[in-house]
């Protein structure tokens, strides 16, 4: 459902900027989206498997340690899913203020806002 409803949403912001622009474009509106949603795709690709490596990786870790803040608690797999999706989201925003905070991160993250024309495509538009 979340899927479709962004899917859906990111279709009518596109067709809006395609057919309604704010502002002249710089350069080739069909063009700049294969290329944000192309890198946004090898981003999501390479998160995607290295990420579920570490979170299997970690669960095997703590499982074979018997270590855990939530296997102590007892809680189960819907406060477990919650709390892992809780941390995962404010360490994704620190690490972002980071990417802004520090410049040795800055020649990753400037990818992301090398955009001519910001839009909804460069939402998509991240350094794998």
């Amino acid at each position: 459902m979340v899927y479709t409803f962004t899917a859906v949403a990111f279709a009518v912001a596109m067709v809006l900027e395609a057919l309604a622009p704010r502002r002249e474009l710089a350069g080739n509106l069909l063009w700049r989206w294969l290329n944000n949603f192309s890198i946004g795709a090898l981003s999501w690709y390479v998160s995607a498997v290295v990420g579920t490596w570490f979170v299997l990786w970690l669960a095997q870790w703590t499982q074979l340690h018997h270590w855990g803040l939530l296997r102590e608690l007892g809680a189960g797999p819907v406060v477990s899913f919650f709390s892992f999706l809780v941390v995962t989201q404010f360490c994704g925003y620190w690490i972002h203020r980071a990417f802004h905070r520090f410049a040795w991160l800055w020649p990753i993250h400037v990818v992301h806002h090398n955009d001519i024309d910001v839009a909804v495509s460069t939402s998509y538009r991240h350094h794998p």
